[in-house]
């Protein structure tokens, strides 16, 4: 699977998580729901391999923006609701499936 495929199908999965549309986690909004959407987008590409300019590029974030999301991920993990962890963790199974296809 190409990378960019990768990531609209990753942006897909983590919006029908969410309840969210992708448009919504790609448009720069900041209500808490998809700001914690674009985080998990961020987090699961980085585990899948992206370096930090690709996911900056792709999410028009800076990369400066994308470095601090993947610094502070795991402490907003440990302190966040468990709606958030539940989130990412049935993204980053769905995420797996998807570079095992």
């Amino acid at each position: 699977m190409y990378k960019k495929d990768y990531f609209e199908r990753l942006v897909d999965i983590v919006a029908e998580l969410s309840d969210l549309s992708a448009e919504s986690i790609l448009n720069g909004r900041h209500t808490d729901a998809v700001v914690d959407a674009r985080w998990i987008v961020v987090r699961i590409l980085k585990e899948q391999g992206y370096h930090t300019a690709n996911i900056a590029m792709l999410l028009k974030m800076t990369q400066r923006n994308v470095t601090h999301i993947l610094t502070v991920f795991q402490d907003r993990l440990d302190v966040g609701d468990s709606l958030f962890k539940f989130i990412y963790q049935k993204a980053r199974v769905e995420a797996g499936n998807l570079s095992a296809s």
